[in-house]
Formats: structure tokens, sequence, C-alpha cells
């Protein structure tokens, strides 16, 4: 199989030589060709930096690209590097890869080479929902993979497959307007690739298999599009695993475009539940959003009072494990959506945050904050 690495790089002469220091120690980087493409307008640490690695790795070359493309359009350029390899790995200049990325690279695309339902693949394995902006975690259904209506940034790889899919998606979607996408990648600029990759996969309901154990960290360095922030960045693999997969039909971690595991995942395990046509909503963003009907029933963290059909505890977290495990108590309800007011909607959020930032304004809280036990 023809795997090529593309580098996209800019101004960020740190970021970068940090990236091409673990693209190094990479195993099996000697089998891969690897292009390292530069915007225009690049600034001379970066093309300095660049230059050394491409002339001392083999199988490497340098696209210095005449006119500043801006990120998009770079991104797309790089994206059409793949049709002429079995697959690309696509890496943003402030990511770290991890030495032993390639075994998981290979059993995913050897496992889902002829999946229709798989987008792409995702090197990153988020602990964060950067939707509702609270953490994340998928829940361990004895796979090393999982799955998500979310296209992943922080480093990816695509069959080529699967590159011409999205590029011809690209020539021929229309308006989205329609398209149920959370509210703050609604907001995202139309100069986003990442929008319109993750239009792309809800409105053709594909998904990106994800790796439990991340493969890259994103550092998220100052620069052209960010301020500089380590929200996202998390561990990265040490050493080799000896990846099992389960299929995309017989897994229960499957996760949709808000990071909400899908009600038929907690169906299959809790059969009470298993007759009720519900969305699921523990992170209150669909409720949020307002791209619901207030009679559609919903699983939330919103107590619904007297309109509540069933109720589970709160106190394990990822969240949907009190429903997966039937655990008796309130805190989680089966309940309407129902519209929510300022203040409602206000209340909601304050609740979300405290319960998965574990926060809790007491006594206690400020001794923790001042460092006494």
């Amino acid at each position: 199989m023809r795997i090529v690495i593309v580098v996209v790089g800019y101004n960020k002469e740190r970021s970068i030589a940090r990236l091409f220091g673990s693209l190094e120690r990479l195993n099996g980087v000697e089998q891969l060709n690897v292009i390292v493409s530069l915007d225009g307008g690049a600034s001379k640490g970066v093309q300095e930096v660049s230059e050394r690695f491409t002339a001392q790795m083999p199988n490497a070359r340098l696209i210095m690209r005449e006119t500043n493309l801006g990120l998009k359009k770079h991104m797309l350029e790089c994206f059409k590097i793949g049709l002429d390899y079995d697959a690309l790995i696509l890496l943003e200049d402030d990511l770290i890869i991890s030495q032993d990325a390639m075994a998981f690279i290979h059993k995913s695309l050897t496992s889902f080479a002829d999946s229709q339902i798989i987008a792409g693949f995702s090197l990153y394995s988020p602990e964060f929902n950067e939707t509702a902006y609270l953490p994340f975690k998928p829940i361990h259904d004895g796979s090393d993979c999982f799955f998500m209506q979310i296209p992943s940034s922080w480093g990816l790889f695509l069959s080529n497959k699967q590159i011409k899919e999205f590029l011809f998606s690209l020539n021929t979607d229309g308006k989205c307007c329609s398209i149920n996408l959370p509210p703050n990648v609604r907001r995202w600029s139309d100069k986003s690739w990442k929008k319109d990759f993750y239009k792309y996969i809800v409105k053709s309901n594909k998904y990106f298999l994800y790796p439990r154990v991340s493969l890259t960290s994103n550092f998220a360095d100052p620069g052209e599009h960010h301020s500089g922030l380590n929200t996202f960045q998390v561990n990265i693999l040490l050493s080799k695993i000896n990846y099992s997969f389960k299929s995309f039909d017989d897994s229960l971690a499957i996760y949709d475009g808000f990071c909400e595991i899908l009600p038929a995942s907690l169906k299959q395990l809790n059969l009470q539940i298993a007759k009720y046509d519900f969305e699921v909503d523990l992170y209150g963003f669909k409720r949020l959003s307002g791209n619901y009907s207030s009679s559609q029933l919903v699983i939330s963290l919103f107590d619904g009072g007297a309109g509540n059909m069933k109720s589970w505890d709160d106190a394990m977290f990822p969240p949907e494990s009190n429903v997966l495990l039937g655990l008796g108590g309130s805190g989680v309800y089966l309940t309407k959506m129902a519209t929510l007011n300022i203040f409602e909607r206000i209340c909601l959020r304050l609740k979300l945050i405290k319960k998965y930032h574990n926060l809790d304004f007491s006594m206690s809280f400020f001794s923790r904050l001042l460092g006494r036990n």
C-alpha cells in the first residue's frame, strides 16, 4: 500500500520542527512518502527547517506554494496530493505524532477499506467535547476504536476512495442550511475546510473512526488561527498496542455530530427504553440549539418534573453510563425536549458545567483552591 504523509505548514517554526522530530522517530517512516507543503509567504525559519528535514529524510520532498492560498484552499490542495496514493496522512504543523501510529493506520485501513459508513480516520482521540466545551469520554465496549459523526482535524488519514468522495461532495453540495449542525459549527467561517467535512458526513450519514488512545496531540500554538491554548492537548500512545476493532454494526460506542451517544446504543443495553423514540442530549446543546421540537422525547440532565417518564442516577461519567447500567435515582431523565426560557437555559448550562467539571462551590472547594487539605 502506497501511503503519503503530508505536513502542512506556514509560519510556526518551533511547531513544525517539533512535528518533524516526532516524524523522524515514527516506526516505518522510511517506507512512506513524505511531502511538506508550505503555503505561499511561509516564514523564512519554517522554510529552512523544512528544507533540512526533507534533505535528510528518505522519500521526502518540499512543495513551496507560489501564492498564499489561505488555510482552507491549502488544505484542499493537500487532500488532492492523496489522489496519487492509496492513502493520505495529513498533519498540521502544531501536532506531534506517536512513534507507533502506523500500526493503528494499517489496522484501520485494512479493517474498513470497503466500509460505506466510514468517511475517514482520526489519529487524535478527544478528551473534550468541542461543541459543548465540556469533558468527553466515550464508553468502552471492548474495542480499541469508536465512531463519531465529527471530522478530525488534528491528525487524520483517508483512503484514496474517501478522498475522492469528500472532494466530490464539495462540487455537488448546495446550501446546507437544513443540516443539523451544532450551533458553534454553524458559526464557523465558510473558510473552514472542517466545516465542509462536517456538513458532508452529517448529510451523507457517515462517520470518522477514532482511536481510544490518541496517536497525536494538538499544541494549538499561537499563529494565524490560534491564540494559543492547551485545552486540546492529550496523552499519546508511548508503546505498541495489538489492536482489536469491533465493526460499526457491533459497536456500542457510536456518537453523533454533537458528541452524543446514539439512542440505538442505549437501547441495546437498556431494554426498558427500547420502545421509546428519543434523542440524547446529555451535553445540553441539542436543547439549546433550537433545532428540535419541544414535544420530542429526550434523555438529558434537564428535570422535566411531572413530564419525566423515567429517571436514572447521574453519578457516573460518561453520563450515558448511568442509563446503560440502569442506575436508579435522579439526575438523568427521559422527558420532553420542551422550550426553555433564558433563565432555564442559563441554569441548565451552569448545571452541566458544574457537573462535568466536578465543581463543588463549598468551603472544601475554596480550601482546595488555596492548596489546603
